[in-house]
């Protein structure tokens, strides 16, 4: 009895991975098809009349509003060549799929294709879509982007909607690049092709992928109307979660959490006392033991920032984290603060680099799991402890509190048009004076009482970390 195409999928994948191939089918649940494409072409056509006016003359009618010259499959060939043949109105065209891209969520087999990546499964894959869903589906999951040479698009790229696209009535293309890689998988060894939602319409493409390995490598098909021995029919967002479950590629690490930095928010939790976190490190000033931290990571990929509780210390490290993010590194931190183990541990020395692991609540830990740490650090392996134990060693900074205080009330002097109103709304004790008294901070011991009934000190606007500014 013949096995489930499925299974033999799952299976070759796991042993050899795949080179996966994108058509229009794997975004087309939010993604315009073809024939949806009209209704962007006509924006274009109207925003430069000019073009339009050539769709006119070629078709032999008035000129007139694009929807109207378009209306039949014949009329749209010809707004497509008319497109070409002017740069501006392709531009346009262009510009606007890359707007809209800009407002779609990728979806769950963007998702799954991210997950399959990151594990491995794919080593390689060439996208013939526009669309930018499966590079932001793994920066969500992620907080990096694609590694390099992961990704090709041939057709064109919604982030240089400059670039010359092939247009859907244009030949397909594979480039050089794409064959240079592909020819270099082939001769390396076996891998699976897999092919989503491609039907293999263009003889360019058929000859430049399909064939060099047709004969030496498993093809699988994805798509609703696939079908034969190695065809998994389905639609993409059914297929691709359930292939990336079955090979085990979670976007989950036990014990850890992925940390990205694309949500913020503004300075006003951190004056209300709110926890901070990865969300905050825009929006707070940097004391000076994150650029120290950063050195030691940059240097030696293992660092510990100290300072007493409350001190800002999470957030330094978060801070000197997104640096390293921003060079491209990978950041996650401990599910279980304080309470490492030697398996959690171990997966992160096993974990896809470059990443950098923070470290929370070390004190918290034995010193043998501290030491684990320090000696996973390596080229792909960064450790940043935080830690309210002072330790000695060359990649320890502490967060002083005098810096963090004149950094702080700098902060406050700079921005003193927004934070002014919002320390009045919280505590209607303190009115325009706040800044000229910045520095004097400390000379009361003895706090007033505000009409909202909880002890405040003005010093707590300049030295909280995870301090309220009122504490009921």
């Amino acid at each position: 009895m013949a096995r489930d195409p499925f299974d033999v999928a799952v299976d070759q994948i796991r042993s050899y991975g795949a080179v996966a191939v994108l058509g229009a089918g794997l975004s087309m649940a939010r993604y315009p098809m073809t024939r949806q494409l009209p209704t962007l072409l006509a924006h274009a056509l109207d925003q430069h009349p000019s073009a339009r006016a050539a769709v006119a003359v070629e078709l032999g009618m008035d000129d007139g509003p694009a929807r109207q010259l378009l209306a039949t499959d014949a009329r749209i060939a010809a707004g497509w060549r008319a497109l070409e043949a002017h740069d501006r109105a392709r531009v346009e065209f262009q510009q606007a799929v890359a707007r809209h891209d800009g407002d779609q969520e990728p979806l769950d087999a963007h998702r799954a294709l991210a997950r399959m990546i990151r594990a491995r499964n794919i080593v390689y894959v060439v996208s013939f879509n526009w669309d930018t869903a499966l590079e932001r589906a793994y920066e969500q999951y992620f907080g990096v982007p694609l590694p390099d040479g992961v990704l090709s698009k041939p057709h064109g790229d919604a982030t240089d909607p400059s670039a010359r696209w092939v247009l859907p009535h244009e030949d397909g293309i594979v480039t050089e690049d794409v064959r240079a890689r592909m020819a270099e998988l082939a001769s390396d060894r076996p891998r699976v092709l897999l092919v989503v939602g491609y039907s293999w319409s263009d003889p360019a493409v058929v000859d430049g992928l399909y064939e060099p390995v047709r004969d030496r490598w498993p093809i699988t098909t994805a798509s609703p109307s696939a079908s034969g021995p190695e065809a998994i029919a389905g639609r993409a967002d059914e297929v691709l979660p359930r292939l990336a479950d079955a090979l085990g590629a979670s976007a989950e690490v036990p014990g850890w959490l992925h940390v990205t930095f694309a949500r913020r928010r503004d300075i006003g939790a951190a004056l209300f006392g709110n926890k901070l976190g990865p969300q905050d490190v825009d929006a707070c000033p940097s004391v000076p033991a994150v650029g120290i931290a950063v050195e030691h990571l940059r240097a030696g990929r293992y660092a510990v920032i100290t300072g007493d509780a409350g001190s800002g210390k999470s957030l330094a490290a978060f801070q000197a984290a997104r640096l390293l993010n921003q060079d491209g590194w990978a950041v996650v931190e401990l599910v279980n603060q304080g309470r490492a183990t030697g398996n959690d541990v171990h997966t992160f020395s096993t974990m896809r680099g470059p990443v950098v692991a923070v470290v929370d609540d070390a004190q918290a830990m034995s010193p043998e799991v501290r030491r684990e740490f320090e000696r996973t650090a390596d080229d792909n392996h960064a450790v940043l402890m935080v830690s309210t134990d002072r330790v000695s060693g060359a990649a320890h900074s502490t967060i002083d509190v005098a810096q963090a205080v004149a950094v702080l009330t700098d902060f406050c002097r700079t921005q003193r048009a927004d934070i002014e109103p919002r320390v009045a709304a919280m505590d209607d004790r303190v009115g325009q004076s706040i800044v000229q008294e910045l520095y004097s901070i400390g000379s009361r011991s003895r706090p007033k009482r505000s009409r909202r009934g909880s002890s405040c000190s003005r010093s707590a606007v300049v030295t909280a970390g995870s301090q309220p500014l009122c504490r009921t």
